[in-house]
């Protein structure tokens, strides 16, 4: 009887253990989950279209390899965007900054020329750098955006 009484105990510990161990790791951020819901709860001025086959063009620098999901405002006058880039190594994350600062300056300078309301939208982009993936949100509903990457 005794044997069975300690033979439960160790099976509830272990399993208080586990359960303890697996609420740290659930806890883990997950970029593409969060990318979705940048995508689905996020308010953009206009509706955004999966524009990723151009991203070779608008993100130069990004290192070979890296998984580009671009999607910005399908008349392309707004600066409203949400991105996601995933390397293979987190070393080339600062390559990925370094192209979207880029990015985001171009806009910028186009912005302040002929949609001078987009600036603040590109001045206030929201950016998280996890793992191997860079997620960008560029929006005025910026305390979503916060909650959502934070």
């Amino acid at each position: 009887m005794k044997k069975i009484v300690f033979s439960i105990c160790l099976l509830l510990v272990c399993a208080v253990l586990l359960t303890a161990c697996g609420k740290g790791a659930g806890d883990a951020f997950d970029a593409e989950k969060a990318f979705e819901r940048i995508l689905s709860e996020v308010k953009y001025g206009a509706k955004l279209e999966d524009v990723s086959k151009s991203a070779e063009f608008a993100f130069s620098g990004v290192p070979e390899g890296t998984e580009i999901r671009f999607w910005a405002s399908e008349d392309g006058k707004l600066a409203d965007a949400a991105i996601l880039f995933k390397v293979k190594d987190a070393a080339d994350l600062e390559k990925v900054r370094t192209s979207v600062e880029q990015y985001i300056k171009e806009r910028r300078i186009e912005a302040e020329r002929y949609s001078p309301e987009e600036v603040t939208k590109l001045d206030g982009a929201v950016t998280k750098a996890a793992g191997n993936y860079f997620i960008v949100c560029v929006t005025d509903d910026l305390a979503s955006a916060r909650d959502i990457l934070n």
